[in-house]
């Protein structure tokens, strides 16, 4: 298989592994084959609404396991932005999920 001479994966998770509460055929069948040969999942989302631990939990109820360092959101890219710029003082508009990861983050 051509995609195995690859080490990491990255996954846009909404339309690509699932939809809504229900997994894409083949999802499991694939992240099982990926773990079995010691290639790497990583998740990516652009829905700033929920925390990576959401999104871990919704992972695990539909039996991937997966663990927080294995995603990357939008509101992480944020962090990195706001981070690289050296804003400390910011006013955030958004859902209380996102403005919380962004307090978290500092």
């Amino acid at each position: 298989m051509h995609f195995l001479e690859k080490d990491y994966f990255m996954f846009d998770m909404d339309g690509t592994l699932y939809l809504g509460n229900q997994l894409i055929d083949g999802t499991l069948d694939f992240l099982r084959c990926l773990k079995e040969t010691g290639r790497r999942a990583v998740y990516f989302t652009n829905n700033s609404s929920k925390s990576v631990g959401s999104y871990v939990e919704k992972l695990k109820r539909l039996g991937i396991e997966a663990k927080p360092e294995d995603f990357f959101t939008s509101v992480n890219a944020t962090v990195l932005h706001l981070q690289k710029r050296s804003f400390h003082k910011i006013y955030a508009f958004g859902t209380t999920s996102f403005k919380e990861q962004l307090a978290k983050a500092g």
